[in-house]
């Protein structure tokens, strides 16, 4: 594609570069220059700067610069024609295509231009079928279960891609006849036996994918009916890649600029329903989890997210592994797990959009949640389940790149974990300062420290039978040994007594998986000390009840002390009303 020289200058002329830019970077005005995060690189601090006067670009972290035309042709990954062509649609400026360019002087612009104009059309024909005939009316039931409303199916341009094998593919054929083109858009593919072509997409819903300028670029369909796979995009070509593309981000762009943030799902649906539900700064992954690429997009207009994904394992997993590339890239993250069962499009419809938006309100920083993730995985009251819950944690501090920030993250997790013992406060402070993964294993034994109780009574019911059947009644009602340095070896001897199996050593031991927790046995039964009788062994399963309600109570206030900093005044509420029945609990058992 070949322009005459003096359009590009008349375009040049009368443009502004900053406010081109400003479509795809978040620009401060710095004196005479405007600055931002450059897209080109990652970055932290703003090197970007864009000179109004000279109408020029350069950052000075990665040393890219040039003038309006240059910085199009990088952002949007355009031709030097494609990208005048860009900013004189954007700059309302006419284009008489037939005298300004020649499209057969170059192949990569007139295949990327045609791919374009199949995509468009295959969109019209997608959306003619719909609420078509038996098959496109099947298609619409489909949706309007689903909660899509037709103003949502106009705004995001849905269609169907009917049964039949070849229906798009003999349209585009007789409307461009025989191309390149047609192959590389995706749309149709070749029959094993070489004999022609049929459509890629049939008896599927179709969502078209936009570009963020709001060009079509690519398609996803999701099955109607039965069928595998559930769902089928695009596969990548000259003008789409999916590790560049979020679903919606055309639309979303502008109030994702106004709102400082970006909420981030997984599904189509999702976004849809977000969006026709007034919650228009919703982006789409169309994966399981984000790309450096797709990062990178989300950052020109805000570096605020809340990542919403759905609350099956593989959302969680999904949301993890975006957590942490959106921790090295500087994002301030919330992370919105909604109530078990209930993707964002389907709590819309089951609760309405201000319960999602009191949601997203309450929707904790990612180190809260992390801090949740591994209460649930573990049982951090014990030293040693501590030490377990802060490896767990490290490999994400350590991805935070600003030292100060990583320092203070460190000492809201010990705040938030009940951490007291010096050393290991002291050892958590440096792992995060040389950014490792670990503590030291010196530090994470620090914990194991057995309480004279736990010796007494595992001692005493070995050789007791009602000793250990007493002991096996107690814990019914609750594990009263969580949080003890001794949890795995009780969970081991509860674990025999309910299997109906004789208490004997070697038993204990086969269960026990860890060195550490073999060489304690050990030491258990070996300690010298006095035989229990039945009242004092109660009384030591009372001390064991007593240590596992204060811890309890503990992690009760933590979370009492994040309700009011939330101003979640429900679970606040709930929350008092637990700490008051440990407090009535805790007094009766010392009396």
């Amino acid at each position: 594609m070949r322009l005459k020289a003096d359009f590009a200058d008349n375009v040049k002329m009368n443009v502004d570069i900053v406010r081109i830019v400003s479509d795809y970077v978040k620009l401060k005005r710095s004196g005479a220059n405007h600055k931002g995060l450059c897209p080109f690189h990652h970055e932290k601090t703003p090197s970007f700067h864009v000179h109004s006067t000279r109408q020029m670009f350069h950052c000075f972290g990665c040393g890219v610069g040039g003038d309006v035309f240059k910085f199009v042709m990088l952002v949007d990954r355009l031709t030097f024609p494609e990208a005048v062509k860009a900013v004189a649609e954007k700059a309302g400026i006419a284009v008489q295509e037939e005298q300004s360019f020649r499209t057969e002087d170059d192949a990569t612009s007139r295949l990327r231009k045609e791919l374009y104009r199949l995509n468009e059309y295959a969109t019209n024909f997608f959306c003619e079928q719909l609420g078509s005939g038996p098959e496109g009316t099947a298609a619409s039931e489909y949706l309007s279960g689903r909660g899509v409303s037709q103003e949502a199916i106009e705004k995001f341009r849905i269609g169907y891609a009917p049964q039949s094998g070849d229906a798009l593919y003999r349209k585009l054929q007789a409307t461009f006849g025989k191309s390149e083109a047609l192959e590389a858009s995706g749309l149709i593919m070749r029959r094993d036996d070489g004999s022609g072509f049929f459509d890629r997409f049939r008896r599927r819903v179709i969502f078209p994918i936009f570009r963020e300028n709001g060009s079509i670029v690519a398609f996803g369909g999701r099955i109607l009916g039965e069928g595998q796979p559930k769902y089928l995009n695009s596969p990548e070509s000259p003008v789409y890649s999916k590790s560049q593309t979020l679903y919606g981000l055309n639309l979303a762009k502008d109030a994702v600029k106004k709102q400082d943030y970006s909420i981030l799902v997984e599904g189509y649906l999702d976004a849809i329903g977000l969006s026709q539900a007034g919650v228009h700064n919703v982006v789409a992954s169309c994966g399981t989890s984000l790309t450096e690429g797709q990062i990178r997009l989300m950052a020109r207009y805000s570096q605020n997210i809340v990542v919403n994904f759905d609350p099956d394992s593989a959302g969680v997993s999904a949301a993890e592994r975006s957590l942490n590339l959106l921790l090295e890239d500087g994002f301030q993250i919330k992370v919105l797990t909604l109530p078990k069962g209930n993707d964002p499009d389907l709590f819309i419809r089951n609760f309405g959009v201000e319960e999602y938006r009191r949601q997203l309100k309450q929707a904790p920083f990612y180190l809260d949640y992390l801090i949740e993730k591994a209460r649930e995985k573990i049982h951090p009251e014990s030293g040693r389940s501590k030490a377990e819950a802060l490896n767990w944690l490290l490999p994400y501090l350590s991805r935070v790149s600003n030292s100060i920030e990583r320092s203070e993250m460190a000492h809201k997790v010990a705040e938030k974990l009940a951490i007291e013992d010096p050393l290991v406060r002291s050892e958590l402070q440096r792992a995060v300062r040389q950014r490792r993964s670990q503590l030291q294993k010196t530090v994470t034994n620090q914990g194991s420290r057995l309480k004279p109780v736990e010796i007494q009574v595992l001692q005493s019911i070995f050789g007791n039978e009602n000793l250990a059947t007493e002991l096996l009644s107690f814990c019914q009602s609750a594990s009263y040994y969580r949080g003890l340095a001794s949890e795995r070896i009780f969970e081991a001897v509860l674990g025999i007594l309910r299997e109906g199996e004789p208490l004997e050593t070697d038993r204990v031991i086969a269960r026990l998986t860890e060195e550490n927790d073999r060489e304690m046995f050990m030491r258990i039964l070996y300690e010298n000390v006095e035989p229990l009788t039945p009242d004092h062994f109660i009384n030591c399963l009372d001390a064991l009840k007593r240590h596992y309600w204060e811890s309890e109570r503990t992690a009760l206030q933590n979370q009492i002390r994040d309700a009011e900093s939330r101003r979640d005044m429900v679970q606040l509420q709930e929350l008092l009303r637990n700490q008051q029945k440990l407090t009535r609990q805790l007094a009766d058992l010392s009396r």
